[in-house]
């Protein structure tokens, strides 16, 4: 059986695309975005709390509408939920497993709902006792919004009172969801590169204005005084104006002599 032979132009071939996609090789230019590890690629993601978007030609990673929200898990799969001392360090194994478990059944849940179009992922903070009580934060696309439509999606595609493949089981009426974190409807004006344009091209428009009205003014009063130059030098006996006669009876008045 022949061996094929493999030289380094023909591996390179063969990886170009996913050389050139592997963001630890090549940095991620967006702002906000992060080089993330998926399946075995690493490529650029918006960071947790932002969403892809295509702004005119710019792709950007625009801030989410953050809800804070907690629940009061009984059981996962049938086995009791137990919160033991481990899963309030947010860096612990314990608290990854269980953060990971609870992540997966809220993505499952909310993109089934009545939010599925806006709902762009949750991040778990916390867990404390009471049962166990989980703390996460639910992100929503830009736009109209309320702590009762984060609540209806909840409640509206919630069979019994588990939820998930995983199977979670919660308390129904633990379920809370809390004032939004950033309460941003629009991005702000700054962040906006048209409203930035439109700014710029109008304080060019304005000082453009100015300069041509004093260049204006300017030539209006400079041919004003040479068109009364010239009468004084054409038409030496013509009557001098109040002002002229003014400015010539401002004579210096020079004591006599004494005898």
């Amino acid at each position: 059986m022949p061996i094929r032979t493999t030289t380094v132009a023909d591996w390179f071939s063969e990886h170009l695309d996913s050389i050139s996609e592997d963001c630890r090789l090549t940095p991620c230019t967006v702002e906000h975005q992060e080089c993330v590890e998926n399946g075995g690629t690493y490529s650029c993601l918006c960071a947790t709390g932002y969403y892809f978007v295509v702004s005119g030609t710019e792709d950007r990673c625009r801030e989410s509408l953050t809800y804070e929200a907690e629940l009061t898990i009984v059981d996962i799969g049938g086995v009791p939920q137990i919160f033991t001392a481990e899963m309030s360090d947010p860096g612990s194994e314990v608290f990854e497993r269980s953060a990971s478990v609870v992540r997966v059944a809220l993505n499952e849940h909310f993109e089934a709902s009545s939010l599925s179009r806006r709902y762009k992922g949750v991040k778990i903070t916390a867990f404390r006792d009471g049962s166990v009580i989980v703390r996460f934060d639910v992100y929503l696309s830009q736009g109209p919004a309320s702590v009762s439509a984060v609540t209806g999606a909840f409640y509206g595609n919630l069979q019994g009172d588990t939820f998930g493949s995983s199977q979670v089981t919660v308390e129904p009426s633990s379920f809370r969801v809390f004032d939004v974190v950033e309460d941003n409807l629009t991005s702000p004006w700054y962040d906006e590169p048209l409203y930035l344009t439109l700014v710029c091209a109008g304080c060019a428009v304005t000082l453009t204005a100015i300069i041509v009205t004093l260049i204006c003014c300017y030539a209006k009063r400079s041919g004003q005084q040479k068109k009364r130059n010239e009468v004084d030098i054409v038409h030496p006996e013509l009557p001098l104006t109040e002002r002229q006669l003014n400015s010539k009876n401002k004579l210096v008045f020079v004591d006599p002599p004494m005898d």
